[in-house]
């Protein structure tokens, strides 16, 4: 693993630190599930112990042994905003010490709930550096009240935060865009001087923003202070948008790897079921918006309240092809939503594939994305092909795939990730998608 060094001037000097925490030991895939989609703002004590014995719970069987979400690699479970309270020094959510403050109405004890967590073997993520739409977080930002120039906000709320953080026992961070503190290096030099592993999320924070810059300018050249980051805006419960989003993230996949995953965004399965886009009018938005689409994110105002089944199905493909972060949002406690889509999450064959990270690509398509899943040194070629085609078009669209192209044998293979049916092709894989589906097979070299 490539080694970086940070020097803060007035807080922690830290030369030769791993990306993502001390000790960095997190290179696998990151799965999970976060409040936001859920409820937004409006996540309390009560309703993320829900998620934790939800996750945690051998609800469902898989080949008739009964699993839970936890025994699939889903073991992390995130706050997102509305934890804090805005009592703050001029309406911020840190105290006259430079402390942060937790709102106890809804948190009656975070310890507690860390507590909890870790006695079900679920790992549990905060969240700080939050921005300052009022219609969302109430609070002040950091940068509103001390400053905000070169982006470094208050520096010795870097300090205290992850003092106050590691204190409590979270053993994961999402730092987001608009707070004001936004040096990530700084952030991961005090994490790193705290002596806990934690795994660090950016949510586009740093000025690590997609447009207009290339990959070189997402991730500092000296490495990677992070372990997954955000390549696009903030999705919504749309095909549009989480196309879109994927099409983001082309262009970060050259530098995308293990412990430094490019993330397009939370998966949208399942969501809005209880959360207020589908239901709760509010004035700092658009009026009448009943989802999280709107004119400027991509989906054309398209404001389907949720994903359909394929349409979730697609995502959670497309997000395994790519070797993204699967960080689920839908209420885990809903045993309707729960049930539909665990077949989807325990698919044997695409956790296999999102485990797998040699190489990630777009091929030649702008719906179509595909990795090596297996090489054969000695002949330097590939052996096998895991591949998502999406059709996110009113029109059925033919995708063609040629194997010279993928480096495989002239005859594979195709086995459907989720029919487990198998097909023999020769010289390309080609497939008819009609409006609105997708593919999700793996290209197999053939028994000689």
């Amino acid at each position: 693993l490539a080694m970086w060094a940070v020097a803060v001037a007035s807080a922690v000097a830290v030369v030769g630190v791993d990306p993502g925490g001390y000790p960095n030991g997190m290179t696998g895939p990151i799965r999970g599930w976060r409040s936001w989609n859920a409820v937004t703002s409006d996540v309390t004590q009560s309703f993320i112990e829900r998620q934790i014995s939800a996750i945690a719970e051998r609800r469902m069987s898989v080949d008739g042994v009964p699993t839970s979400l936890l025994d699939l690699g889903f073991n992390r479970v995130g706050i997102d905003s509305g934890w804090a309270s805005c009592t703050g020094v001029n309406g911020s959510w840190h105290d006259s010490t430079g402390h942060f403050i937790i709102n106890t109405t809804k948190f009656p004890s975070m310890k507690s709930m860390v507590d909890f967590a870790h006695s079900k073997n679920v790992k549990i993520d905060f969240y700080l550096n939050q921005d300052v739409d009022p219609g969302w977080h109430g609070c002040k930002s950091e940068g509103q009240i001390h400053g905000a120039a070169a982006n470094t906000g208050n520096f010795a709320s870097y300090h205290n935060d992850i003092a106050d953080m590691v204190a409590l026992g979270f053993d994961g961070v999402k730092f987001d865009a608009g707070g004001g503190n936004d040096d990530m290096n700084r952030w991961a030099a005090e994490i790193n001087a705290s002596g806990r592993e934690v795994l660090i999320e950016n949510c586009n924070n740093g000025g690590y923003v997609p447009y207009p810059q290339k990959s070189s300018a997402k991730v500092p050249p000296g490495g990677c202070p992070f372990n997954m980051f955000r390549t696009g805006i903030d999705e919504a419960p749309s095909p549009l948008s989480t196309v879109s989003n994927l099409m983001d993230t082309n262009r970060y996949l050259d530098v995308s790897k293990p412990g430094c995953y490019a993330y397009p965004d939370m998966l949208e399965m399942g969501a809005p079921v209880v959360g207020p886009y589908a239901s709760r009018p509010d004035t700092a938005h658009p009026a009448g918006r009943s989802s999280q689409c709107g004119p400027n994110d991509g989906t054309h105002s398209d404001t389907a309240p949720r994903l359909s089944l394929e349409q979730g199905t697609a995502q959670f493909a497309a997000w395994c092809t790519v070797s993204s972060p699967t960080i689920l949002g839908f209420d885990l406690g809903n045993s309707t939503e729960y049930e539909r889509w665990f077949p989807v999450l325990s698919n044997r064959l695409a956790l296999e594939v999102h485990e797998d990270m040699k190489d990630t690509r777009t091929l030649p398509s702008y719906s179509v994305w595909g990795k090596p899943i297996e090489s054969d040194a000695t002949a330097g070629t590939f052996k096998a092909w895991a591949i998502t085609a999406i059709n996110s078009v009113d029109t059925p669209q033919k995708v063609s795939v040629e194997l010279s192209q993928l480096g495989l044998p002239n005859a594979v293979t195709v086995t459907d990730v989720w029919t487990n049916a198998t097909a023999e092709v020769t010289t390309a894989w080609s497939v008819t998608l009609p409006a609105g589906t997708h593919r999700f097979v793996v290209l197999r070299a053939s028994a000689p």
